[in-house]
């Protein structure tokens, strides 16, 4: 396999401030998105890892929905990287291949998947080193409850968002995984309660 063309790295724009009032059906993600924002204003760059107590919460819905709202408010570069790009992988380094998606939103391609592509397909990959060349990136881990590698992979990162179903996650299960996560040391920055419900217009308008 012939090694793919790195593109030239263009430097992210630094997040501008966020917008006044976030889009209607995103309010519930506005504290993450805060967190995520005081993160890279400290360090210029920000990984965090999306996990979840129980199977099914749908941490690849909100990583995707974060991943578009942060493009939206900050016009910054997000990486996602999904649980099949990361096995295997020593949880400090990044997969290396990433397709853009849509502006701003990158995909990891599995290590294992670039070594099979032909070449005229590398040639949409962009080969990058690492979390350098991301504002944010968003590793979308499967649940604490079914994947032992997920610790360790969220020890990596700056810090933890654990994403919640309402109605479905058991508090026992929540008291859990905070647990698990404490005991690796992960910094969890908040629980994102994900609904499966919106909030009536009306009511929204008064919050």
């Amino acid at each position: 396999m012939s090694a793919a063309p790195k593109p030239v790295a263009v430097p992210a724009a630094a997040p501008r401030k966020p917008a006044a009032k976030p889009a209607y059906v995103e309010t519930y993600l506005q504290g993450a998105i805060e967190g995520m924002s005081r993160v890279h204003r400290e360090r210029g760059r920000a990984v965090f890892a999306l996990t979840s107590p129980n199977k099914g919460a749908g941490t690849t819905y909100v990583a995707n929905l974060l991943a578009q709202e942060l493009v939206r408010q900050f016009d910054c570069t997000v990486a996602v990287i999904g649980s099949d790009s990361m096995k295997g992988s020593d949880p400090k380094h990044l997969p290396q291949g990433f397709v853009e998606d849509s502006p701003g939103i990158w995909s990891a391609v599995p290590d294992r998947a670039l070594e099979q592509m032909p070449d005229f397909a590398l040639e949409n990959i962009w080969i990058s080193r690492g979390a350098q060349n991301f504002d944010f990136v968003l590793v979308d881990c499967p649940s604490l409850a079914s994947n032992s590698q997920t610790a360790r992979w969220a020890n990596a990162a700056n810090g933890v968002f654990l994403v919640v179903e309402a109605g479905v996650t058991k508090v026992h299960q929540i008291e859990s995984a905070k647990r698990s996560l404490e005991a690796t040391g992960s910094h969890l920055q908040g629980i994102i309660l994900k609904r499966t419900y919106p909030i009536p217009r009306v009511l929204y308008k008064l919050i």
